[in-house]
């Protein structure tokens, strides 16, 4: 079984589970950057940005 997100309720599934972790905050602050630099300076925003992401594999020892 495999998860998305990494959520908090997939930390409560009793086998664990192998999900996948975007770096949410990450992303919101670059974006904050990115439209304050918008504002102040006029600068051009990217038009794609990659910012990762990393696999969790929360599967308990038996």
């Amino acid at each position: 079984m495999t998860g998305f997100g990494d959520n908090q309720f997939l930390k409560a599934v009793s086998d664990g589970i192998t999900t996948v972790h975007f770096f949410y905050k990450t992303s919101g602050m670059k974006a904050a950057e990115m439209l304050i630099d918008v504002i102040r300076e006029g600068r051009q925003v990217p038009m794609q940005m990659k910012l990762g992401y990393q696999i969790i594999d929360q599967k308990r020892p038996q």
